[in-house]
């Protein structure tokens, strides 16, 4: 599992905007690769920093719902790393430490390999006898809400985080099948 940390410059729990503003203009220099004929890749670079910054802005003047540069950063860099592949995940300080310390409490498990496929949450593999099984999940099945809240922007590590709880706590889940016309509902007890 490939994970990225970023911490904080300053204060823990804070942001340090520029710095975040650094690693971003590195990623898309580094990473972006764009070219157009007659700009250099410092000034295509610049663009690319520049649209971003203005994205930013915009947002936090004009969007309906206030949102903090932290979660907007947050969200950005989760895009980004969402983008890479299935297993890169992006983690928040708070979350990186929570994974570092393990898990305290013990936790019973859905039995469900997952995916982000197409966008959509999708099942891999139901192990044989677990709950999801036993519930009826079927490799394929594409999971569209869980417990009543729809799964948008969801990476693979928090999905499969939502598939852990206390024994016998039961998880409700919206699923597509292909074949099907309607989806399912389906309760999943730990």
């Amino acid at each position: 599992m490939k994970n990225l940390r970023l911490q904080p410059h300053r204060k823990p729990g804070r942001i340090f905007l520029p710095g975040f503003l650094l690693l971003i203009f590195l990623v898309l220099v580094l990473a972006a690769g764009l070219t157009r004929p007659g700009h250099s890749a410092q000034s295509q670079s610049y663009d690319s920093l520049r649209l971003f910054t203005e994205a930013l802005f915009e947002i936090s003047q004009k969007y309906v719902y206030p949102k903090t540069e932290e979660e907007m950063i947050y969200g950005s860099l989760r895009g980004m790393m969402n983008s890479l592949d299935p297993d890169s995940s992006f983690l928040t300080p708070q979350e990186y430490q929570d994974y570092q310390n393990g898990q305290k409490t013990p936790v019973a498990e859905a039995g469900l390999d997952l995916i982000i496929k197409d966008n959509l949450l999708t099942v891999v593999s139901a192990i044989d006898g677990g709950p999801a099984a036993k519930a009826g999940m079927q490799p394929g099945d594409h999971i569209i809400k869980i417990d009543g809240h729809l799964v948008r922007n969801l990476t693979t590590q928090e999905a499969v985080r939502r598939f852990k709880g206390a024994a016998s706590s039961s998880i409700k889940l919206l699923v597509l099948r292909n074949g099907l016309v309607k989806p399912l509902d389906l309760a999943v007890i730990l």
